[in-house]
Parts: C-alpha cells; structure tokens; sequence
C-alpha cells in the first residue's frame, strides 16, 4: 500500500514551498531524475527500487488530481509521466487461496469470528484498508449493500455477498459492546481504544492478514491490498466488464482498472493452449 504522507512529504521537501502553478512538467521530470539517481537512505551503495519511484510519481498525480478537483489551476494530472516498470507485477491470490486462509481462522472465539468476518468483507468488495476500518456497524449488511467513503472523499457503493453477510452478523452478534465502529479491537482495553471508540486500527489489520497468509503457506507479502489485487483480477477472470469493475474498485481512470487485464490475459492463452491443441 502508497504511503501517501511519506512520498508527498518528500516531494514538498525536493520542491520547497512553491506556488501549485510553478509545478509543472520540467519539475516533474527533474525530481524523477533525482528519485532514480538517488542513494538509498537504509541501503549505500543501492539506488531506490523502481517501484518506488512510481509510487512517488502516482502521489503527485493524486495531488494534481486534487487540486483540479478544488478549481486551482496547475499542471493536468494526464501530462504526468509515467513511473518506470521495475519488472514487479501485481501480487494476487486465487479463490482456492484466500479459501486456504480462511481455513486457518480458529473461529472458536470472537477474535477469530471478526478475522473471519474482515477477510470475507475484504475479498468480496476489494475495499480499502482505509475503507474498512472506518465503517461503523449501522451500514445495511441485511441489504448487502452500503456507501463507503474512498479517496477525495469519493462515495462509492459496494456490495457484499451471502458468506461476508454471515460472517458479520455472528461477529455482531457476539459484540457486548456500544462503540459505533464495525470491527474493534476485542483483547486490549487501554487509552488509545477509548480514544478511537474500540475501532480497530490499520496496523492490526495487516498484521493479521499477514498471519494468516503465512500460516496457510502463501506469499508473504500478501497484504489488505492484496485482496483488492485479488478482488479485481477474479472478476476480470470471469469476465466481468471493465467498466464495471472500475465503479467496483471506486477508480476514477480507466487506466487504473485495465492493469488487472495484462495479468489475465497470460491465462487465457494458456487455456487456448490447452483447448485448441487437439
């Protein structure tokens, strides 16, 4: 996942405290030159990973994005270069895999059934981490349809299925508790749950999904947004139109969406292959 904070914090850094109108092309061009030619802060000798710098360079789009949205004027987010391809693809899983997580899940006890509850809600929407831990339990889980707030305060509808649907409700119904927040922290009773009113935190969530991706002897680098990788891709798989899954994943561009189609498209040549070779 971006880590928004750190790549704008360093950009406004490179830049200075300049106007939004100086930040043009020629500057953008420049300070991707400096990523790329960049030591490495933890690592002498090595430069930043590609992947990296990509990442830098998506966080000033969203910025120009932003900005259009609010009316101010500055360079069109769409004359942003692109970030350089390190050769990295996206990290999904398979049904069969987020099924062998699932398994591992001991949902004797309340923890367990809210893990359970938050990796079913996670593969069936492709929501946000950020997404997730902000819903409070008032959204309409019997409808298996509610509004999340995504980027930019973007509102967006997402549906859940008839699994996510069961595994909330027995969450809920083992909850004693009056905090509005959907998933909470059901072990630590301390200041920083009363300040955040029980809601579970980022940091728990990821630890745990990286739990249980090891445990069930998967990458270990699957995180929250490894669902949504996994969301996207497996409706593309079955043919879900690509417009559709952009209003799914809540994507303003096109382009953000078509991604998933060059880690499917290697499948379906192998199922030709398979099929046409007679």
């Amino acid at each position: 996942m971006i880590n928004f904070e750190h790549h704008f914090r360093h950009f406004y850094e490179w830049s200075g405290d300049i106007d939004t109108k100086k930040i043009d092309l020629e500057l953008v061009l420049n300070y991707k030159k400096q990523l790329l030619t960049k030591e490495h802060a933890y690592q002498p000798g090595k430069t930043i990973k590609e992947s990296t710098v990509a990442e830098s360079l998506k966080v000033i789009r969203r910025f120009l994005q932003f900005l259009q949205s609010k009316g101010h004027k500055s360079m069109n987010p769409d004359e942003m270069p692109k970030g350089p391809h390190g050769g990295e693809r996206i990290l999904f899983f398979s049904v069969d895999d987020f099924k062998k997580m699932a398994c591992r899940i001991d949902t004797s006890n309340t923890e367990g059934i809210r893990n359970r509850a938050i990796i079913e809600l996670l593969f069936a929407t492709g929501m946000r981490l950020e997404e997730l831990v902000n819903l409070n339990r008032d959204i309409d889980i019997d409808g298996q349809e509610f509004a999340v707030k995504g980027k930019f305060g973007k509102i967006r509808s997402v549906y859940i299925n008839t699994r996510a649907k069961y595994w909330i409700i027995k969450y809920l119904e083992t909850r004693k508790d009056d905090y509005p927040a959907l998933f909470t922290y059901v072990r630590r009773r301390n200041d920083w749950t009363m300040i955040n009113k029980g809601r579970i935190g980022k940091r728990s969530v990821q630890d745990m999904i990286k739990r249980y991706a090891k445990a069930a002897g998967l990458n270990s680098d699957i995180s929250t947004h490894t669902f949504r990788h996994s969301f996207a891709t497996n409706l593309i798989k079955n043919n879900v139109d690509i417009r559709a899954v952009q209003m799914f994943l809540g994507h303003s561009d096109l382009k953000s969406t078509q991604i998933y189609t060059h880690y499917v498209n290697p499948e379906l040549k192998d199922i030709h292959t398979r099929v046409m070779n007679f």
